[in-house]
């Protein structure tokens, strides 16, 4: 990957590209996240000055929980989902998150064993969580170290 990569907070001047990246993953996006005064949080990847993935998340004292994070189609597979998912781990161990909660698709494969990586162990799972078509979801928590 050429260029610099900046990991940060998204700004309201990035909701389009936020939100096309999003809609191309089937994914909503949840403005609501660009104020942070509601304990959301969207964070981005840029990349040459251009938004090319972003991750929604809330914050809830020392839990926080992943509700999403897409990549821009034109730069999958180059380690950029990865990079973003370890910058917003960093800035949770810089509030003192302990835990870190999400939900994935049971027959997502693929998106279970990127979680994995990271340390994420499923601790639950909900039927018929998802719609269109019914499916269960793995509730996955990853503990962090204390601070």
């Amino acid at each position: 990957m050429s260029g610099d990569v900046l990991f940060r907070e998204a700004r309201a001047s990035d909701s389009d590209a936020i939100a096309e990246i999003f809609r191309n993953a089937g994914l909503a996006f949840r403005p609501e996240g660009l104020n942070a005064t509601n304990g959301d949080f969207t964070h981005v990847c840029e990349l040459q000055g251009a938004v090319v993935a972003a991750l929604q998340s809330r914050l809830l004292d020392v839990e926080a929980e992943l509700f999403d994070i897409a990549v821009d189609r034109s730069r999958l597979r180059q380690g950029i989902g990865g990079r973003l998912l370890s910058s917003w781990l960093e800035f949770l161990r810089e509030r003192r998150v302990r835990e870190v909660f999400l939900e994935v698709r049971e027959s997502n494969a693929a998106a279970f064993a990127f979680y994995r990586k990271f340390g994420f162990a499923q601790i639950g799972r909900r039927p018929g969580y998802y719609s269109g078509p019914s499916e269960a979801a793995l509730i996955l928590r990853l503990k962090l170290p204390n601070v």
